[in-house]
């Protein structure tokens, strides 16, 4: 909590970081923990895909 406190207002706020609770930054804590990286996902960013997804030939040989 002390190195959220000590962050300039505009850097906490550009990382989102704004208004943080106490209970948040724990429930992250205990995220990371048990999974890691993943556990701090919490969807919102991430929408679920629906349906198939396809891509073309010329992104595949791009990508390859």
């Amino acid at each position: 909590m002390a190195e959220l406190k000590a962050l300039h207002p505009d850097d906490a706020r550009q990382l989102g970081l704004g208004k943080i609770s106490r209970r948040t930054l724990r429930r992250w804590a205990a995220a990371w923990t048990k999974q890691g990286i993943t556990g701090l996902a919490d969807g919102r960013l991430t929408p679920v895909l629906r349906g198939h997804r396809e891509i073309t030939s010329q992104i595949a040989e791009a990508a390859g």
